[in-house]
């Protein structure tokens, strides 16, 4: 946009791959700048959009950096998968009633436990919905599981999803469940789920807050 509107002329960076490692991205954005009337240039790798040869060496060098990114995120999806079938949890966060402990989930020592057993005793007796669920533990003022893990700006209201989570999570019967998805593309946010065969399934791997 700034580009667009003429504010700069010059984009300067040490290296390509600190402006981008998708190669669709770096062949497509610098293009765009150039018409834009932008120079780019990147110093590590000699590239200057006002020598003939930049185009070449822009998807030359993408390319390159794009299969190292990919072989570094096989290597750590690898590892990661080993760590899993050693029983070590994996995850960014624990599961609400369990803390990390040598990298495996133990019982968290503290209320959470008993919350999460009251919220499938709660949902068994087949009278309150997952909202109306919510709603009681909200208005008993319990912490919500971003609340309980020190996220800043935590939600202080226990929402629908957050119930509907704690009551799908095979974690909760013991289950270790690691790489249930992945990246759509490489550097996607985007997630897409893995079939069962490229997951890591332990039974009763871990202790079990409900039976």
């Amino acid at each position: 946009k700034d580009a667009k509107n003429k504010k700069f002329n010059i984009i300067l960076v040490k290296s390509l791959s600190r402006f981008g490692r998708s190669v669709g991205e770096l062949n497509t954005v610098i293009p765009e700048l150039v018409q834009q009337g932008i120079r780019f240039i990147a110093i590590s790798e000699g590239i200057d959009t006002n020598n003939n040869s930049w185009q070449t060496d822009v998807m030359m060098y993408s390319l390159v950096y794009n299969m190292s990114s990919k072989t570094t995120s096989d290597w750590i999806r690898l590892a990661e998968r080993a760590r899993a079938k050693r029983g070590e949890f994996t995850g960014s966060s624990t599961p609400y009633g369990y803390q990390k402990i040598d990298k495996k989930l133990v019982l968290a020592d503290d209320h959470t436990p008993d919350v999460v057993q009251r919220i499938f005793d709660l949902y068994l007796e087949g009278v309150l919905g997952m909202q109306a669920i919510a709603n009681v533990l909200t208005n008993e003022k319990i912490p919500t599981p971003a609340q309980t893990q020190g996220r800043k700006n935590a939600n202080k209201y226990w929402t629908y999803s957050s119930i509907e989570y704690i009551l799908t999570n095979p974690a909760y019967v013991g289950d270790l469940i690691a790489q249930k998805e992945q990246a759509v593309t490489l550097g996607s946010t985007r997630r897409k789920a893995n079939e069962s065969e490229h997951q890591v399934i332990i039974r009763d791997n871990h202790p079990k807050i409900i039976s």
